[in-house]
């Protein structure tokens, strides 16, 4: 074997056998640098690959949280795509053919039957001027009159005092002026006749409580009554003992 051929094995062998790992000075050196340089984390590096990463695990997790995130993306815009589409309540409303046409700028409106205007009165509690008008127009309003109390008859009677009467569309009520108004009463009448309900409480009554029948007279400024029947003295008295003069009128 010649000496050149002898050298060239030698090198080969040199190669073949030549260092398999770097000193320890630099490798050492390195570590103790990526300690005190820490890299921020990075939210978005489970999508990015890793030259020296070759794990199947890793690349399969990678593609699932990109196939997650692109469902979210497309979930959104179908629901914000959607929306135009549902009423105040959530319902899905059916598109028409053809729209409704507009009514013309003519067109009355009638209120609805649903919503009353708030002016209306309620039918649980009428208002008083809208009951029935069974009291005659010359009625309406107030009357006066002055009791001494000599008019008594058998010890019975009516309190002195002026007394005031008072008539709406559908009610009659007897006051005595600084005393507690009696309760609203509805009359009724026929022709130039006043009926007015029995009076329980009423005292010294004339046998069983009956109805108050009087036949009436009414001018511009007086009104007098006439007793048919009464089973309570003092009321009679009061209506009838003199003439009742106007006070005012509605």
């Amino acid at each position: 074997m010649t000496p050149i051929r002898d050298l060239d094995r030698y090198l080969a062998e040199w190669l073949e056998e030549g260092p398999d790992r770097a000193p320890d000075g630099p490798i050492e050196e390195s570590i103790a640098h990526a300690r005190r340089s820490p890299r921020r984390p990075d939210p978005f590096a489970i999508f990015r690959g890793d030259a020296m990463d070759r794990s199947g695990l890793v690349i399969g997790l990678r593609l699932a949280a990109l196939a997650a995130l692109l469902a979210i993306i497309l979930a959104g815009l179908a629901i914000a795509g959607s929306g135009g589409f549902r009423n105040g309540n959530g319902l899905s409303l059916v598109p028409t053919s053809a729209s409704p046409t507009t009514p013309p700028a003519t067109a009355v409106a009638r209120p609805s039957p649903a919503s009353p205007s708030p002016a209306s009165p309620s039918p649980a509690s009428p208002s008083p001027t809208l009951c029935p008008e069974i009291v005659p127009q010359s009625l309406l309003g107030a009357w006066s009159v002055f009791i001494t109390g000599t008019e008594q008859t058998s010890g019975a009677g009516a309190p002195p005092g002026t007394w005031v009467m008072t008539f709406t569309a559908c009610r009659v009520q007897l006051a005595n002026v600084g005393m507690t108004p009696l309760p609203w009463q509805t009359p009724a009448f026929s022709s130039t006749q006043l009926t007015l309900p029995p009076d329980p409480t009423c005292a010294y009554q004339i046998g069983a409580p009956s109805s108050g029948i009087y036949r009436f007279n009414v001018t511009a400024t007086t009104l007098t009554f006439t007793k048919v029947s009464d089973s309570c003295p003092g009321r009679a008295i009061t209506l009838s003992a003199h003439p009742w003069h106007r006070q005012s009128q509605s």
